[in-house]
């Protein structure tokens, strides 16, 4: 019984770890790719092509097969157009990404995404939420390291829920040329 936990324990420890930490995860005798299929996990840096905007973001898998994940996102350069679409909602910066993904084929992923515009003061310390961003994403695996993305991204109002609702306020747009790279193991 002992020896099961401890087993079981080893498994769950590292189906959330070896994710996070890049690791692609594989159980005995299985490699990753295996099946004729990716999977999704591990952390990852994406860059738009056109707008310089990078984001870095944690690809967490909910299943030992990696066909579902979690997904956390923080934009790190906001590149060209993005001060633009702050400045117009009086927002001072994006909240960090959350969402899902799951695997639609063997080198395809959908996923959907949710980030607040927040205006921070000082005095008091606060952040209020101006607007919430949506994003609906397109992977395809181009090898294990790297997935090319297109997304469709609409604006809308605060809710009390903080999920988006009704008819955007802008959008939606759409962007592509986003190649996101697995982060690597040195």
């Amino acid at each position: 019984m002992i020896a099961q936990f401890c087993c079981l324990f080893a498994q769950a420890l590292a189906a959330a770890v070896l994710p996070a930490a890049g690791v692609p995860l594989a159980w005995a005798g299985e490699k990753p790719g295996d099946k004729g299929r990716f999977s999704i996990g591990g952390s990852w840096i994406a860059t738009e092509e056109g707008t310089c905007m990078t984001m870095e973001e944690l690809i967490t898998p909910l299943d030992p097969e990696g066909t579902t994940a979690a997904f956390q996102g923080a934009v790190m350069n906001y590149g060209a157009q993005l001060p633009g679409l702050l400045q117009g909602f009086g927002a001072d910066m994006f909240s960090p990404f959350v969402g899902h993904m799951i695997m639609t084929g063997p080198d395809t992923a959908k996923g959907a995404e949710v980030a607040y515009l927040v205006a921070a003061s000082n005095s008091p310390p606060t952040m209020t939420i101006v607007s919430i961003v949506h994003l609906s994403n397109r992977f395809r695996f181009t090898d294990p390291d790297t997935m090319i993305s297109e997304y469709m991204s609409a604006v809308y109002a605060p809710s009390a829920d903080g999920l988006p609702h009704g008819k955007p306020i802008v959008g939606p747009i759409s962007g592509s040329n986003v190649t996101n790279k697995r982060v690597p193991l040195l």
